[in-house]
């Protein structure tokens, strides 16, 4: 699975990178789907947040390493990880915003 990561660039900015997560798990489940996992990620912490359709915040430094799920009506969305907290500044948008 593919997912962007947003880290430093050299110049102090920020940079997307693209990063490929194993998915080499897979089982067959009791009603015969097969289901696909990546190896455990290691976390401090979680949190769940809903957000308004239309939100926006302009850039802004993220306040710490974040791995975000973006999900809308019951179907998965962009992946992102927000690696380096040093970056200048970062956007965010759901739904219809920029």
């Amino acid at each position: 699975m593919k997912i962007v990561r947003f880290a430093s660039a050299s110049d102090g900015g920020s940079q997307f990178v693209e990063v490929d997560i194993p998915i080499d798990n897979v089982s067959t489940d009791a009603f015969g789907n097969t289901v696909r996992r990546s190896a455990i990620l290691p976390a401090q912490s979680t949190m769940v947040t809903e957000m308004p359709e239309g939100f926006y915040q302009d850039w802004h430094p993220a306040s710490r390493r974040q791995l975000l799920i973006v999900l809308a009506a019951f179907r998965s969305g962009p992946l992102a990880r927000f690696w380096d907290v040093r970056a200048r500044a970062r956007s965010r948008s759901s739904g219809g915003g920029s």
